[in-house]
């Protein structure tokens, strides 16, 4: 513990200003972004057959510094088609599911649906199959394409069940992508039919998937005046690999992503460690950005010490290049709780908080070093560094030489980790 020193900022209190609660603007929000509530879409029931009950289920967190209640509302075009009230305190995460019972429409139709709460929204595109149609559907590409030898093209279909759909290219098959490196994971985690093949030779091929004893295919033109891949100009993390954030923090990914002929298509993210496809973004025209944006604590590889990789796709399939950017370390939170302070105290003498401090970091986090603050009044007056393993627990105590004020005073003091705070009321006896 630092030596402790004389403070002034009591007399201000003692002679009629105010003193400011809290600790240091800033410095413990656990976000500026202009709302409170923070949303994600993490699964969706489609596809589903027309008539059916579609649900979507949201993952919240309350990233603002006070408790709120909100009204969760799921979207279809312009129309509200469910709600769910939700009240969460400071940091608190929890999930919602909505739906309702989709129109008996003839065609099979995607569409996108969106989950707002407060201000921040999320969307997921989702297909209904329709009463007159097979239950099978293509999502993408166009049924028709022209590509560049080498190619490898992302075909991909909407079905009942993903991963029993058989594949065939002219007359090879059944064929499965379910063990090809990320692309693989389209099936299993995008729960889309799915397969990346290379055509390397020229000529025609013919591509198609069967499921529920439907089928849809695709014609592709292999020619080397045929479309070619994307490409990834830029990709970048924030925070970075050469800095330190917390699991309350947000991770941002953005890259920047271009195409010769003017047919962007998407961009896939995916967790390398174990080649999971974790999100999907639109893009278009011949050059433009994406952004893969979540708390770090959801970004789980990122703790267990993964880079993230982008893939970027054309309009007409083509999966161009695939890169990978580090992120930053993550510490472990750390837990404050005040447990004792010695006041009151005589002013002049030293006013001593003791703070219980526990790793609470995850798996992967393990053993983490932190500077433990004691603030008054919005300033830091002690620190403390502390080593904690997993689920480790210590106390520390800290202080300073209060100020000769002339009369009593009560304000409060703060105890804070890099991810949490304690505050507690203390009383120092002024000397008249």
């Amino acid at each position: 513990m630092a030596s402790y020193g004389r403070r002034s900022y009591l007399g201000a209190v003692a002679g009629g200003a105010a003193l400011a609660l809290g600790y240091p603007a800033g410095r413990l929000t656990r976000a500026e972004r202009g709302q409170s509530l923070d949303v994600i879409v993490s699964d969706a029931s489609g596809p589903v057959d027309a008539g059916e009950a579609l649900s979507v289920t949201a993952r919240l967190e309350n990233v603002g510094d006070e408790d709120v209640a909100e009204t969760v509302r799921l979207e279809v075009g312009e129309e509200v088609v469910d709600t769910d009230t939700v009240t969460l305190a400071a940091g608190e995460v929890t999930t919602t599911t909505l739906g309702y019972e989709t129109a008996a429409v003839a065609r099979t139709t995607r569409f996108p649906v969106t989950v707002t709460a407060g201000t921040d929204t999320a969307e997921r595109v989702v297909t209904v199959f329709g009463t007159e149609d097979p239950s099978i559907a293509r999502i993408g590409p166009a049924d028709e394409i022209a590509v560049q030898p080498g190619s490898t093209v992302l075909f991909e279909a909407a079905v009942s069940d993903p991963v029993e759909a058989e594949w065939y290219v002219d007359d090879d098959g059944p064929l499965s992508n379910l063990e090809e490196l990320f692309f693989g994971s389209v099936t299993t985690h995008l729960n889309r039919a799915a397969l990346s093949p290379t055509f390397e030779t020229t000529g025609t091929r013919e591509v198609r998937v069967v499921a529920d004893d439907s089928a849809v295919g695709w014609t592709v033109d292999v020619d080397p005046d045929g479309s070619g891949p994307p490409s990834i100009e830029t990709l970048s993390s924030e925070p970075g690999e050469d800095e330190t954030a917390g699991s309350s923090d947000t991770l941002e990914v953005t890259t920047t992503v271009s195409h010769p002929d003017g047919g962007l298509g998407s961009v896939l993210w995916f967790e390398p460690g174990n080649a999971i496809v974790v999100d999907e973004s639109d893009v278009s025209d011949d050059r433009d950005t994406a952004t893969l944006s979540r708390p770090i604590e959801d970004a789980y590889w990122i703790e267990r010490g993964y880079e993230t990789t982008a893939a970027v796709v054309s309009d007409a399939g083509v999966v161009g290049d695939v890169d990978s950017v580090p992120g930053p370390d993550v510490r472990p939170p750390f837990a404050v709780e005040i447990a004792d302070a010695n006041d009151p105290v005589d002013a002049g003498d030293v006013l001593e908080v003791t703070a219980e401090v526990r790793n609470e970091g995850g798996t992967f986090a393990g053993e983490g070093s932190q500077e433990i603050e004691l603030a008054v009044g919005g300033e830091v007056v002690d620190t403390d560094a502390v080593t904690l393993g997993l689920g480790e627990t210590t106390t520390v105590t800290l202080g300073y030489e209060t100020a000769t004020v002339r009369r009593d005073v009560e304000f409060p003091v703060t105890v804070a980790s890099p991810d949490d705070l304690s505050d507690r009321t203390v009383r120092v006896f002024g000397v008249e």
